[in-house]
């Protein structure tokens, strides 16, 4: 590595800065920080933002919700209330060893009444805990519920970023919104046991409704367990290939690809790697990038 390369790291472990970082570099940083956090980079739980010349990661929802549910993490309203213009919600949180921490969430609702304004409390609620979820966490990383409040803040969409897959859709972030914190932290911990992208595998099956994600999470319990026979794997897999409109060898490949300890028994499968070529095959008829 060369002296302008070790400058450019040095930049970004000291700094955050990651402007200087070539592709390989800057995806090796956002692999090592997921890991170091025990977070799964497939649900892409940081995003990045141009603010004051330096190229920053933020943390999204995703974050949060596998942050509280690897630290058993609990947030609870202790206040709510109007000062002038603005609306604060102060939470608390809790680990499950004992450690609490508290925040507060601020947002301008001046001028804004019926639907805008509910929103705009839904909004600051979602700000609060994700604040003190970040802060109990030891993390002081921007949530992408701040970054609109910072006019100097510029999204960056960068090349190369950890299995650039799908952003969730309108039905699909809506369904996701409905469910409670638990519920959701509950269903992205079971697709992460898995290596299954919950956004991904939510958007493949079509699923618009709780009850449908509740119906998937019964699923996801059971997805250690083998198929019942290599032949029924085999044509789950080519129902999976046409309902998606993909050739049947190069799902099975991609498989292959995934599992090198896989040697195409169909028999040796369990259940959630045919929930993984449901999302492979949804990945492979939208065009994305994997």
């Amino acid at each position: 590595m060369n002296v302008q390369a070790l400058q450019a790291v040095e930049k970004a472990l000291i700094q955050g800065d990651l402007s200087g970082l070539n592709e390989e570099q800057r995806l090796a940083y956002y692999r090592a920080t997921c890991e170091s956090l025990g977070l799964n980079p497939l649900t892409r739980p940081f995003e990045y933002l141009r603010l004051n010349g330096r190229l920053v990661l933020y943390a999204t929802r995703a974050a949060a919700d596998q942050l509280r549910q690897i630290h058993g993490v609990t947030v609870e309203i202790v206040d709510q209330k109007q000062i002038g213009d603005l609306y604060l919600v102060h939470v608390r949180a809790r680990t499950r060893d004992g450690r609490q921490d508290e925040d507060i969430g601020a947002i301008s609702i001046a001028g804004l009444k019926g639907d805008a304004l509910a929103n705009a409390i839904l909004k600051c609620i979602t700000k609060a805990k994700r604040r003190v979820t970040l802060s109990i966490c030891g993390l002081g990383w921007l949530d992408e519920t701040e970054v609109d409040a910072i006019p100097t803040a510029e999204r960056v969409t960068v090349d190369a970023e950890p299995q650039a897959l799908a952003a969730p859709d309108d039905a699909t972030r809506t369904v996701l919104d409905d469910l409670t914190d638990r519920q959701r932290g509950y269903f992205i911990g079971l697709c992460r046991r898995h290596n299954l992208d919950p956004t991904l595998l939510v958007q493949a099956r079509g699923i618009t409704t709780v009850k449908e994600v509740s119906e998937l999470i019964d699923l996801l319990r059971t997805a250690d367990q083998p198929v019942p026979s290599g032949d029924y794997a085999f044509t789950s897999m080519q129902l999976i290939a046409r309902r998606f409109g993909v050739s049947e060898d190069e799902l099975a490949e991609a498989l292959r690809q995934a599992d090198p300890h896989w040697d195409g028994d169909w028999a040796s499968l369990k259940r959630w790697q045919l929930l993984w070529l449901e999302t492979q095959a949804y990945v492979m008829a939208q065009g994305y990038q994997t």
